[in-house]
C-alpha cells in the first residue's frame, strides 16, 4: 500500500502504558488499529473499540482479535507465515495479567518491521 506508520519503541510504549495507568495504552491501541486499517486499505479493525472497551471490556478482546487477524493478513500478503497469537494473549490476560503488554510488544514490533521494510 505504500503506507508507512510511525515507528515506535515497544518497550517505551509498555512503560508509558504502565506510568499513565493505561491511558497511553488506549491511545496506542486506537492509533495502531487505525494504522493497520491504512496498511490494509480497508477497515479490518474498529479503532473506537479501544475507547468503548473502557465501558465494556469485551470490546477490548474483540479488538485484540481483529488486530491479530489483520496482522496475519498483512504477513500473508508479504509472503510470510504467521500464526494466530490471540489465544496466548487472552490466556496471559486472564491468568497473569500481562496479555495486553505482550500483545502491545508483538504488534508494535511487527509493525515496525513492516514500516522499516524488514
Amino acid at each position: 500500500t505504500g503506507f508507512r506508520g510511525k515507528v515506535r519503541s515497544p518497550g517505551t510504549g509498555i512503560l508509558l502504558s504502565i506510568i499513565t495507568c493505561g491511558i497511553y495504552g488506549i491511545y496506542w491501541y486506537y492509533s495502531t488499529a487505525s494504522e493497520i486499517n491504512s496498511v490494509l486499505g480497508y477497515e479490518s479493525t474498529k479503532p473506537y473499540y479501544s475507547v468503548v472497551g473502557l465501558l465494556c471490556f469485551v470490546f477490548s478482546y474483540i479488538l485484540m482479535s481483529q488486530v491479530d487477524k489483520a496482522l496475519m493478513e498483512i504477513n500473508r500478503k508479504r509472503g510470510r507465515y504467521s500464526e494466530s497469537k490471540f489465544l496466548v494473549w487472552i490466556l496471559l490476560s486472564i491468568f497473569v495479567g500481562i496479555g495486553f503488554f505482550v500483545m502491545q510488544y508483538e504488534v508494535q514490533s511487527a509493525l515496525n518491521d513492516l514500516y522499516e521494510g524488514r
